[in-house]
């Protein structure tokens, strides 16, 4: 009976061992996903960074076309309204309208337009507004 006891005793102390060992990550598996997601980073980060500066410059564009088109609707207003001031993120432009025709004349200031810490360089032409 002693023997049974004994064999039983080590049995459950091999079972045991064995959860002890199998439970967890080793630090080579630890590695190679701290590895990945490094690799992983290292493409996003900058793909995000170029995308944000994108969105900023369309926006920016955006709202100067929208203030070109503000100016229009108050020079059919009224014709004496030939210019309009307007904030485009940090900066304040201001269009310029021909007193005769109503057509934009020139945007002071869009030269250096700083819209979610970008600064851009934007100009109208051709009915359309363009930032670099």
């Amino acid at each position: 009976m002693m023997y049974q006891e004994l064999a039983l005793e080590q049995k459950e102390e091999c079972k045991e061992e064995k959860r002890r060992v199998q439970k967890g990550f080793t630090l080579i598996e630890l590695l190679v996903v701290i590895a990945i997601i490094a690799i992983l980073a290292a493409i996003a980060i900058p793909q995000f960074t170029k995308y944000k500066k994108k969105a900023a410059k369309a926006a920016a564009e955006n709202a100067i076309a929208q203030c070109i088109s503000e100016a229009a609707a108050a020079y059919a207003d009224d014709a004496k309204n030939t210019s309009k001031d307007c904030v485009v993120g940090n900066t304040t432009i201001t269009v310029n309208l021909d007193a005769d025709t109503g057509e934009v004349t020139s945007i002071t200031n869009a030269n250096s337009v700083s819209y979610s810490g970008y600064t851009f360089n934007c100009s109208y032409s051709n009915n359309k507004v363009t930032c670099n």
